[in-house]
């Protein structure tokens, strides 16, 4: 049953994506490597494309191929809860660290001159 409905959700997502962007059946096996005969089986249904198949049309259309399964409602993805705070907070992180070595560097530059004064 949930193969079932993979398929079916496979087969609605692929052709509205493809319709969409539109692309024609011929073009899209062309770039992905299928032939026209394939996509109209996914399209309709009566065939599964192999992960390969599925990974590549994904690809193609720069959506997750979790989405063209039907195992997600999000073409693109999305971050797991709090990922994008986090990321945000290392992007900062990052830049505070930048400062601070030039400051570093500053200051060692300043210890070497005074260094060189005694000598």
């Amino acid at each position: 049953m949930i193969v079932l409905i993979m398929k079916m959700k496979l087969a609605e997502r692929l052709k509205h994506t493809r319709e969409v962007n539109k692309i024609s059946m011929r073009k899209l096996a062309e770039d992905v490597g299928v032939s026209v005969s394939n996509i109209s089986f996914y399209e309709s249904g009566k065939s599964v494309p192999s992960a390969e198949v599925v990974f590549n049309i994904a690809k193609y259309f720069n959506i997750t191929s979790d989405y063209l399964l039907g195992l997600s409602d999000e073409p693109h993805g999305s971050f797991p809860s709090g990922l994008e705070e986090k990321l945000e907070r290392t992007s900062t992180l990052e830049s505070e660290n930048s400062i601070l070595y030039e400051k570093i560097d500053q200051i060692q530059k300043l210890l070497d001159g005074i260094n060189k004064d005694r000598i």
